[in-house]
């Protein structure tokens, strides 16, 4: 699956203060096992530093990664009949590279926040041996659903028998296709939103769970996917029972 690979790792540590920093980069350069058509190469830095005290411990993580896919599949007609002999070709790049991080909290035994962003730049590249993108595609145009800024956090809570958790999902405007045509009948931006959500969890046994789970807590009117609505404020609770290591 991996023909190159050239990895660099560098690692400090304090025994006293009992901090950690690693910084790594990796290149690979993939060509096997992934669908037919798509060569990835990617770059990859890392960057982590844990530390920890008398009030928990905190883990800071950052990735760079810079991805360029060749050889797509691209349907031929039009003026671009004349770049191959075949109706379909693999002649299509794009390129995928950004910046994620993630940050982990545990300042007190039973309580624990996990938060992560990432920054993404897409681009549609030229077709190969040309200065033109596939039909209904412009040289440097954004990827669709390939939001450019998208964050979540999810902040736990468990103590005793009570247990929960409140989860958000961010996600910055992103470029979709007509839902019923695709790409043929245009592109549109898909605003971003917010999605919250709170849940709750009361152990009335150690196999019997009662739970209640608040979903899009802002009552936000939001589409994952351009042209299908997602449900607004509503409210679900239930019971849970385990049998042998089981949940019913």
């Amino acid at each position: 699956m991996i023909l190159d690979k050239i990895r660099g790792f560098l690692g400090l540590k304090k025994k006293g203060e009992e901090k950690e920093v690693i910084i790594s980069c990796e290149r690979l350069e993939r060509r096997g096992q992934i669908p037919i058509g798509i060569r990835a190469q990617h770059l990859r830095a890392n960057l982590l530093r844990r530390s920890s005290d008398h009030h928990g411990q905190l883990v800071l993580e950052g990735a760079f990664f810079d991805n360029r896919y060749s050889d797509l599949i691209v349907s031929l007609g039009g003026n671009l009949s004349d770049l191959s002999a075949f109706q379909t070709d693999n002649l299509a790049n794009a390129r995928s590279r950004g910046l994620e991080t993630s940050a982990r909290l545990h300042p007190l035994r039973w309580v624990t926040f996990i938060g992560n962003y990432t920054y993404l730049d897409t681009a549609v590249l030229a077709l190969n041996h040309t200065g033109i993108a596939q039909e209904y595609y412009t040289v440097g145009q954004q990827l669709p659903r390939r939001p450019p800024q998208s964050g979540s956090f999810r902040l736990a809570l468990a103590k005793g028998r009570v247990s929960g958790d409140v989860v958000g999902y961010m996600r910055g405007k992103d470029l979709d296709v007509e839902p019923n045509y695709g790409a043929s009948e245009g592109f549109y931006t898909n605003p971003g939103y917010v999605n919250l959500g709170v849940n709750l969890n009361i152990a009335i046994r150690k196999d019997f769970t009662v739970y209640g789970a608040l979903r899009n807590a802002l009552d936000q009117h939001y589409e994952e996917i351009f042209g299908y609505p997602s449900q607004r404020l509503n409210f679900v609770s239930g019971l849970k029972w385990s049998f042998r290591g089981r949940d019913f």
